[in-house]
């Protein structure tokens, strides 16, 4: 689990370090902020469906495998809204 805890957290500070390498930057803008929240709910929305496939593979045999599918679907639909939110502050930002 420190593992899982680990992934997340790296995927949400990887996106502010990697813009800390620009040098025309003046400091954490608004849409820094934006951009990092939406990639933590990506990954966790990744997480979520991995979770889920690993819900449903491990129910194969039994009735409740369907659990495991609501689940991926909750994961696939967070990871739609995600990337609508890229596109529009993409398109709010120019």
């Amino acid at each position: 689990m420190s593992t899982m805890r680990f992934l997340i957290i790296l995927a949400m500070l990887l996106p502010l370090t990697a813009s800390a390498q620009d040098v025309s930057s003046d400091g954490i803008t608004p849409e820094m902020i934006l951009y990092a929240l939406i990639g933590a709910f990506g990954a966790a929305s990744v997480v979520v469906f991995i979770g889920g496939l690993i819900v449903y593979l491990t129910r194969l045999g039994t009735e409740r495998r369907e659990e495991g599918i609501h689940i991926m679907e909750w994961g696939a639909s967070i990871l739609l809204v995600v990337f609508l939110c890229i596109g529009i502050l993409h398109w709010l930002t120019g």
